[in-house]
C-alpha cells in the first residue's frame, strides 16, 4: 500500500513538472505552426486555451513606405506588418498569436524582418511563421514583411490569436484564428490615381471615421464576402463619421470610388 502510494507521489510530480514545462514553452509561442493554414495537424490554439470569459477579436495592418494602410501588395516591396489581438470584453490581460502567408498553393512567400518586442520566428513545414516571444499585455505584435518577388496572386494570412488572463495556465484562457487575404496589384499604376483611405478606429463596436482628403464620388462598404452593405454619396472634404452599431460582429472593407467611377482605395475595420 505505502509503495502504491510513493507510486502515486512520483506520478503526480512528474505529471505537474511536465505540465508546468509545457505551460513555460507556450508562453513563448508554440515551434509548430498551428494557425490552421493547411497542411498542419490541424491543432490549433484552440484546443487548449478554453473556458475563458474573453471574445478574440484580430486585425492585421499593412503599411507602405509612406505610412498608408494597404489592401494589396507590389511584387518586392516592403511593408510593415502588424498583428492586433484584442478581447471584446477589454477584459483580457495577455494576448499571443501565430500567423503564417501562403500563396494559392500553400507555398510560404515573402520574408520576415526587423522583428518587434515579443515577436519570434519559428520555422515548421517549410514555412516561416511568426509567433510570440513571450505574452504581450498590448495585443500589437510587428514586424516587416517583404512581398515575393513576382506577383504570386491571392496571398492568405492564416492567424491565430490567444485572450489569456495572465495566470499562467491554458484552462481561462480563449482563442481563435482567421484569415486575410491580400491580392496583388497588377494594374497599370500611370493610369490610376490611388486616394488612401484612412479609416479609424479600425476596431470599434460603434463608429468609424472616414478621413476624406480628396474628392471621392462614393463609398462603399462591403461585408468579408463582398456583401453591400451600406452606401454613401456626395462626400464632403474631411472627417466622415459611419454609424456601425447595427452591423453583425466581423470585418468590414470601405471602397472608395473617384468621380471617373474608378476605385481609389481601400480600407478594413473590425466590428465587434
Amino acid at each position: 500500500m505505502a509503495l502504491n502510494y510513493k507510486i502515486s507521489r512520483h506520478f503526480i510530480v512528474v505529471f505537474i513538472a511536465l505540465g508546468s514545462l509545457l505551460l513555460l514553452s507556450n508562453r513563448e509561442g508554440r515551434d509548430v505552426g498551428n494557425a490552421n493554414a493547411p497542411g498542419e495537424t490541424g491543432t490549433t490554439c484552440l484546443n487548449c486555451h478554453i473556458r475563458g470569459p474573453y471574445t478574440p477579436v484580430f486585425d492585421l495592418l499593412i503599411r507602405d513606405g509612406a505610412g498608408n494602410r494597404v489592401s494589396y501588395y507590389l511584387p518586392g516591396q516592403q511593408y510593415s506588418f502588424e498583428v492586433r489581438v484584442a478581447d471584446v470584453s477589454a477584459k483580457a490581460k495577455t494576448f499571443g498569436f501565430q500567423v503564417v502567408p501562403l500563396d494559392e498553393d500553400d507555398n510560404f512567400v515573402g520574408t520576415w524582418s526587423q522583428l518587434g518586442s515579443r515577436v519570434r520566428k519559428i520555422k515548421d513545414l517549410g514555412r516561416e511563421y511568426l509567433t510570440h516571444s513571450a505574452p504581450s499585455s498590448t495585443g500589437i505584435f510587428k514586424a516587416v514583411w517583404t512581398a515575393p518577388e513576382k506577383d504570386l496572386g491571392n496571398i492568405t494570412f492564416y492567424l491565430a490569436g490567444v485572450t489569456a488572463d495572465g495566470e499562467g495556465a491554458s484552462i481561462g484562457d480563449n482563442s481563435d484564428t482567421t484569415k486575410f487575404i491580400i491580392p496583388s496589384l497588377t494594374s497599370d499604376l500611370s493610369n490610376i490615381k490611388f486616394i488612401p483611405l484612412e479609416v479609424f478606429p479600425s476596431i470599434t463596436s460603434d463608429r468609424i471615421n472616414v478621413l476624406l482628403d480628396s474628392d471621392l464620388e462614393s463609398l462603399l462598404v462591403f461585408d468579408i464576402h463582398g456583401k453591400l452593405v451600406k452606401q454613401f454619396h456626395d462626400l464632403p472634404l474631411g472627417n466622415f463619421p459611419i454609424d456601425v452599431i447595427d452591423f453583425g460582429a466581423g470585418s468590414y472593407f470601405i471602397q472608395g470610388f473617384g468621380k471617373d467611377g474608378i476605385k481609389t482605395g481601400t480600407a478594413r475595420f473590425l466590428k465587434f
